[in-house]
């Protein structure tokens, strides 16, 4: 649909829907500015307009009563809401209602459907061939379909669903080479130093001692890995999520927690090695070539 924005007097593309009067209360959308007329559907040249569609053209909260163009007149104001992707901003919409009993607005015409709010208590099964029925009495030429609305939801969003998985395989996957690194590094680590761990054990040092001394050099390694690693962490899901129109910020707690857990993955991985360093009987150390 097409009409001129009031401040500009240019003309303006607005994408439309037709719909009946129970359409936003089903799917509860909220008035900005609801019709005064509450058979305002019976005028064909009445029209509900998003709250960006007011803004695109140029009108303001007085704008109900007043002509969008040569023909249209805006009969209320729809509060925006999200008709399509989360990857794409509100787009501005107008809506046509009609009486749902209007020749005009069946969807064979119109290539159109229906939407049915179901109670939690009804049997699934049983409504369909019961709402198949129905149709089939007022169209024994198109084929009966249905689809459930999480599920469009859900087919929308599967690719980022499908990369979730994915990714979160493969981070596990790496933690665990990462562990399993650290636990190979840490074991050699402590064969190297094991006089020195039994000469300081038999100088008084406390076993929280040692493990603190053969713990502090991997702890500064991984720290400056992370340190590292950040930037350019924020910097890919920064590219990521500016593909959406409405995204989460990206916060500097949530780096800090993943500081958090990949030091103590590391420290405890670390820690089984420089424990078991600690806590072994000095004479042997010593006799250790």
């Amino acid at each position: 649909m097409g009409t001129k924005a009031a401040s500009t007097g240019q003309f303006v593309f607005i994408p439309w829907m037709l719909v009946d009067q129970d359409f936003i209360s089903l799917l509860g959308l909220q008035w900005k500015i609801k019709p005064q007329d509450p058979l305002f559907y019976n005028n064909d040249s009445a029209a509900i307009l998003n709250e960006t569609a007011l803004q695109k053209l140029g009108m303001g909260n007085d704008a109900v009563g007043k002509k969008m163009d040569d023909e249209l007149i805006v009969a209320g104001v729809v509060k925006d809401f999200n008709y399509a992707s989360l990857q794409n901003k509100i787009e501005a919409l107008c809506l046509f209602v009609t009486k749902d009993t209007d020749s005009s607005s069946l969807w064979a015409k119109n290539g159109g459907c229906f939407f049915v709010k179901i109670n939690p208590n009804v049997n699934i099964s049983r409504f369909i061939n019961d709402a198949r029925s129905v149709y089939g009495k007022f169209d024994s030429e198109s084929p009966f379909t249905y689809n459930f609305l999480d599920d469009a939801f859900d087919e929308m969003y599967k690719a980022e669903d499908r990369l979730l998985k994915l990714l979160t395989a493969f981070t596990v996957f790496a933690i665990f080479i990462a562990c399993l690194g650290l636990f190979g590094l840490a074991a050699f680590m402590v064969i190297r130093r094991t006089k020195e761990v039994g000469v300081r054990k038999v100088l008084g040092a406390s076993v929280a001692q040692v493990t603190f001394l053969l713990s502090k050099d991997f702890a500064k390694l991984v720290l400056i890995s992370v340190v590292i690693a950040s930037p350019i962490a924020w910097w890919i899901m920064d590219k990521w999520l500016a593909a959406f129109a409405y995204r989460t910020p990206i916060s500097w707690w949530v780096f800090g927690i993943t500081i958090c857990i990949i030091l103590s993955v590391a420290l405890i991985t670390i820690s089984l090695q420089a424990i078991k360093a600690a806590v072994a009987n000095p004479v042997k150390s010593l006799r250790t070539e």
